[in-house]
């Protein structure tokens, strides 16, 4: 006889705990210390908060203390409930757990809106069941949940992406051109537009690093052309979504553009708009890492976050155990690479994270020249892990993903990073390279590093070798300025994984032989890791409490500028200047010093002020950061005395930026590369064969912080430099010279080059001043030659190599306190040095300026 089916279920709903107890179903004892801890907490403390984030490290049973407390709350006070997945493969995932280990029915979403089953559509509606769902389907212009009453969002720390993405117009070059061109071209006419030159020329390797920011003024004053022009273009496409929620609060608004993509977007999500969100009674967020100085509360747009701390709660131990090798510490491409076929060979599953679509595409075809190893996206590996898992031999290869995927047990040993997950968008980018605000987002870039070198240990038993490859994370990981800040657990496994990394190729073979099996050898060396990790703590910098004070005032600045109360924004902005104070952060008051003024400045255009007052605010964003030309331009257009500021060449903020740039792309943490380019260069400078000779002018172009450009082309002149969007040097090398005439021929080809210039080059323009420079041993010039080297420059081979040589050696001097990116210490340290040693612009400029060619050469 089957046994009869009651109507309603009763469990005791006294404490979440007391309802685990009386599922007879479930396939657990009962909760762990930590988690009952965490449910005790939040009934006596937290029941009624709006917001509460939890923090349960990796492996301590996290979704077992989510979905409870979301069954809990459903039975005991009828709440519609809405837990949070960052991934479609995720949901599924917790959704096997409440149903076959719990024992708890949910009701599961994944897919389109219209294709949700009735049934889970109903169970949710009639508080039947808790919903299980993604981030995208709560986070979009028309969710089909509209009145949660309380949203838990698991993995809190990966929301920003979601969140900021609904109120962020992504316009891509390649796959939205006409409304990338047409913004680009409206943008460019106005006076107080940045050189956007980069953005109409081909891409090329010096484009990836350039940004620019359109001034807030500037694009507020263009705002009904700008509202026009997207109302047209976003028609009919998926641009229109984001677009409808910030057509009509441009004023709230920045607009970021790259070489590839034009950014749109609030400074923090406007969360308080979006009802499904901000109306629910609560909202607990649930992560291993929750991050320090009001990073949770910048990326969900809500202040005052009640942090939960159960007393069981400790950070002594991590979770699972991970082999550290970074193979560029010792050896080049090539043997990293063999290294990397070689621990494929060894565990048979890999996990890639590779940091662009690009670098995707290059290391499958890498794994596809091995031939035995079945490829994975992750669209395959969102939807289904189990083909990658079953597979002897696979390889995962995803871009840009350091979090959502997780690969327990067996699923995968082995991990190869390539590229560190420094800024998601085109804002952290801008915030990190211009403004100096790397502290605002360190915290930020170490959950990212945390959750990607944890995807493949997330039990205690776990363990996983990461080969790390490339500079910056070299860079990042290798530097205790960096590491001091991370899990214990994690400094000695990096510190263990650097010093047996300084050996031969075939050694960390063995290693990973004995790391894979797990033998005495291995557990041996597990010993000096644990107990390396006693010695180190977790360190918060103290800058950390102003900024946590801070952003309270960051939310409200947000709200007012949202409703276009500029006055009331300003008068946040002073609150935030008032608390953000110590020196790591002002880079960070520079910003908000900014922002300040452009509240001004945007209250006269509104008419809400008589008088536009924002010259003192642009003059103290100025004062931190003078690498932001239209900062300059625009505090000049405001009536800010210039002479104030110590350097004399308007260009030389910008060539510090450049320089920055490209000595990072060697490295820091060793001198190899750099020191290989080094040599390079000279070797290339002293030879007299025209190709080497033209490749090393090139190559030190860069090195000086120069753009700088070479090509083939028929006519073409030898390699220039593009000081700034006014100052060109364009070189003719004569270096080959075989007798001591300089031939008519080559005197009409340095003459004509300017002309080259102008009509190839992309960021000159017609005021351009472009100097001709012939780089000859030669003292005479053919009948007729002098009338062609009018406006022409000369200069000896020697004379040039002797002036590299030093160009390079005060470059050595400066990459010697370079540590990272946006120091603000650093580059005015630069200006300095490149002032004081006539290596700016306009002393470039004067150097090869020196000597005339119609002077110097004599017809013979």
């Amino acid at each position: 006889m089957a046994f009869k089916k009651q109507t309603n279920v009763t469990l005791s709903v006294t404490t979440p705990e007391s309802m685990l107890h009386d599922i007879r179903t479930k396939k657990i004892e009962g909760p762990l210390a930590r988690q009952a801890d965490v449910w005790r907490e939040y009934t006596d403390k937290a029941l009624e908060k709006p917001d509460v984030a939890i923090r349960l490290p990796t492996g301590s049973g996290k979704t077992l203390v989510g979905i409870v407390l979301a069954e809990w709350r459903r039975r005991k006070f009828q709440d519609r409930v809405v837990y949070l997945c960052p991934t479609n493969q995720l949901v599924h995932q917790v959704v096997k757990q409440a149903r076959d280990i719990y024992g708890i029915e949910v009701a599961e979403f994944t897919g389109a809106k219209q294709d949700y089953s009735f049934e889970s559509k109903n169970s949710y509606r009639r508080i039947e069941k808790i919903a299980i769902t993604s981030y995208s389907a709560l986070f979009n212009t028309n969710p089909f949940f509209e009145n949660p009453d309380v949203i838990i969002l698991d993995d809190a720390h990966s929301c920003e992406n979601y969140i900021s993405s609904m109120f962020s117009l992504l316009i891509d070059r390649k796959n939205n051109s006409s409304t990338y061109n047409a913004l680009v071209t409206l943008l460019d006419g106005h006076k107080d537009t940045p050189n956007l030159t980069r953005a109409q020329r081909e891409l090329d390797l010096q484009s990836l690093s350039w940004l620019e920011k359109i001034p807030t003024t500037t694009f507020y004053k263009l705002k009904d052309q700008i509202i026009n022009l997207l109302d047209i273009e976003t028609t009919d496409n998926s641009l229109y979504y984001p677009w409808s929620l910030l057509r009509d609060h441009i004023q709230a608004c920045h607009c970021y553009i790259s070489a590839t993509q034009i950014l749109i977007r609030p400074i923090i999500p406007p969360t308080h708009t979006h009802v499904p969100f901000s109306n629910a009674k609560q909202r607990i967020y649930m992560s291993a890492t929750l991050g320090n100085g009001g990073d949770l509360e910048r990326i969900t747009g809500r202040a005052n976050i009640y942090r939960l701390t159960p007393e069981s709660q400790t950070d002594e131990q991590g979770i699972g155990r991970r082999f550290f090798i970074f193979p560029e510490v010792s050896h080049d491409e090539t043997k990293t690479e063999d290294l990397i076929e070689k621990s494929l060979s060894i565990f048979g599953r890999a996990l890639f994270i590779t940091p662009s679509d690009r670098a995707t595409e290059d290391r499958k075809q890498k794994i596809q020249k091995l031939g035995k190893y079945t490829l994975f996206g992750a669209k395959e590996i969102e939807a289904s892990k189990e083909d990658f898992t079953s597979c002897t031999f696979a390889a995962a290869v995803i871009a840009n993903r350091y979090d959502g995927m997780d690969f327990p047990h067996d699923e995968c040993r082995l991990l190869v990073l390539e590229g560190l997950p420094k800024s998601a968008n085109l804002q952290e980018k801008f915030l990190m390279s211009k403004m100096g605000c790397g502290v605002l987002l360190n915290d930020r870039i170490q959950t990212r590093i945390v959750q990607a070198v944890g995807r493949c240990t997330r039990a205690n038993s776990d363990y996983a070798a990461v080969v790390v490859k490339g500079n910056e994370w070299l860079d990042y990981l290798l530097t205790k300025d960096n590491t001091q800040y991370l899990h214990p657990e994690i400094q000695a496994e990096i510190d263990f994984g650097e010093f047996q990394s300084s050996a031969e190729i075939s050694d960390i073979v063995e290693n990973l032989l004995a790391f894979r099996s797990q033998n005495d050898d291995w557990v041996e060396a597990n010993d000096s890791i644990v107990q390396n990790r006693s010695s180190k703590t977790r360190k918060i910098p103290l800058e950390m409490a102003e900024l946590e004070k801070s952003v309270a005032f960051e939310i409200k600045y947000l709200n007012h500028l949202w409703r276009a109360d500029y006055l009331s924004a300003f008068d946040e902005c002073r609150n935030i200047l008032g608390v953000i104070k110590h020196p790591n952060l002002k880079g960070y008051r520079a910003l908000w010093n900014y922002l300040a003024g452009s509240c001004l400045s945007m209250a006269f255009e509104a008419k809400q002020i008589s008088e536009d007052t924002s010259k003192d605010y642009y003059a103290e964003a100025m004062k931190a950061t003078m690498a932001i030309l239209w900062l300059v331009d625009l505090a000049k257009s405001a009536g800010v005395e210039l002479s104030q500021f110590n350097t004399q060449d308007p260009y030389l903020p910008k060539t510090v930026e450049r320089l920055e740039n490209h000595l990072l792309s060697f490295g820091v943490k060793n001198n190899s590369r750099f020191n290989r380019k080094h040599s390079e260069i000279i070797s290339a400078l002293a030879s007299s064969e025209a190709q080497k000779f033209e490749q090393g002018q090139f190559e030190l172009g860069l090195m000086l912080g120069c753009e700088a450009g070479n090509t083939e082309l028929r006519a073409a002149p030898d390699p220039w430099w593009l000081l700034s969007n006014d100052l060109c040097i364009v070189f003719e090398d004569h270096t080959n010279a075989t007798n001591d005439v300089l031939s008519v021929e080559k005197a009409r080809q340095v003459f004509c080059h300017d002309n080259w210039i102008r009509e190839n080059v992309g960021g000159v323009h017609e005021g351009t001043e472009i100097i001709k420079v012939l780089i000859t041993p030669v003292n005479y010039v053919s009948p007729g030659g002098v009338e062609h080297l009018k406006d022409v420059f000369i200069l000896k081979p020697d004379a040039f190599r002797d002036w590299a040589a030093r160009a390079l050696g005060t470059i050595i001097e400066i990459r010697k306190s370079l540590r990272q990116e946006g120091d603000l210490d650093w580059r005015a340290q630069t200006m300095a040095t490149l002032e004081a040693q006539q290596l700016t612009p306009l002393s470039i400029r004067d150097f090869f300026k020196t000597r005339k060619a119609q002077s110097e050469l004599k017809e013979q």
